[in-house]
């Protein structure tokens, strides 16, 4: 939300490299920002929360549940790791 209280409006955009649909979502442990795809993927690990512009990653016994129960979460991808420019993109 933003500081009136009011929830931000997060909606995707073109990757500029390859046009895939993605939601530049801020990692909800370390701050930081990434393309992540806006299409669900049933290989995904990454939960999104567009209320909030954040994402989470998940791992083990979440993960597992989240893919086994998928009414429970729609799973996305980091674009990062199916981009074929990613390497482009790469800081540092």
């Amino acid at each position: 939300m933003n500081p009136a209280g009011e929830a931000r409006a997060i909606t995707p955009r073109p990757c500029r490299s390859c046009g895939v649909e993605v939601y530049d979502l801020t990692y909800s442990r370390t701050g930081k920002t990434a393309p992540i795809e806006a299409r669900v993927s049933a290989n995904g690990n990454v939960l999104i929360d567009l209320e909030e512009g954040i994402y989470t990653i998940l791992s083990g016994d979440a993960l597992e549940k989240a893919r086994t129960v998928p009414v429970l979460a729609e799973l996305h991808v980091n674009h990062f790791t199916t981009c074929p420019q990613a390497r482009s993109w790469r800081q540092g």
